[in-house]
């Protein structure tokens, strides 16, 4: 887990660290990322959100390794990189449903908002 912060959201979140991309021309790094969002404005809006986001946005925690984080190659501008897949701890499949990939942060804040009626994944 990591904490990360330029997603447009109010605070920092914690967040899954799915993978690191370096970007050979460049030689930027980048996060992707998953992590819960939650809204309600109306009507409780949840999502879980995958995106890449510039290393620097990301804070490592002490008490984690990071050894394990795969690495891969990003070619192109942040539209062509791959997209991320529906992982958070302890999130079960019906966060499927509720998945959501962003080539980049939405400095709104508006995650969860792809055309559901009610967005909230459902319990079985």
């Amino acid at each position: 887990m990591v904490t990360a912060s330029g997603l447009g959201t109010e605070h920092p979140v914690s967040a899954a660290l799915l993978t690191w991309g370096h970007h050979h021309r460049s030689g930027s790094w980048a996060a992707g990322i998953s992590f819960v969002f939650k809204a309600f404005s109306g009507r409780p809006v949840i999502a879980l959100v995958t995106v890449w986001l510039p290393a620097g946005q990301v804070q490592r925690r002490r008490s984690e390794l990071y050894l394990d984080v795969p690495r891969v190659v990003l070619v192109g501008p942040p539209e062509q990189w791959p997209a991320l897949p529906a992982r958070y701890p302890h999130a079960g499949p019906e966060w499927t449903a509720a998945h959501e990939h962003h080539a980049r942060p939405d400095p709104a804040g508006r995650y969860g908002q792809r055309g559901r009626e009610d967005s909230r994944p459902e319990r079985r």
